[in-house]
Formats: structure tokens, sequence, C-alpha cells
């Protein structure tokens, strides 16, 4: 099954998000940070990709708003 590239703008903070916290994993098996400390990142780290994500809706968005055909 190809992918389209719509899917790819879609899913990307959920690769992100997944890709965050496999290293938090590795960095907790080698106790280099606590469990705690992992959750914590983590979850800032989460809301730091879906804020970064509207962001980029909303530049895209106005963009769209004035790139419009008069």
């Amino acid at each position: 099954m190809k992918r389209s590239v719509r899917d790819y703008k879609q899913t990307w903070v959920t690769t992100a998000t997944s890709i965050i916290a496999l290293v938090f994993v590795v960095l907790v098996s080698f106790n280099l940070i606590t469990p705690e400390q992992s959750g914590e990142a983590q979850q800032l780290l989460t809301d730091l990709l879906y804020a970064v994500s509207a962001g980029i809706t909303a530049v895209a968005s106005l963009i769209a708003i004035f790139k419009g055909d008069r």
C-alpha cells in the first residue's frame, strides 16, 4: 500500500512521539533517568510537538488565506 504525502502530514506527530517514547525507554533501561523523570519529560515533549504542529497549521492556513486567487 502506497502512502500519500497527506498521510505523512497527519501522522508525523504520532511518529515523533513514538520515537521519543523509545528514546526514554532506552534511557530508563540504562538507569540514566528515573521512570518518573521519563514520564514527566515525555509529557512535556509531547505537548511541545502538538504545539509546534498547531503553529505549523496556523502559518499554513494564513499563507493559504493570503495566497488565494482573486
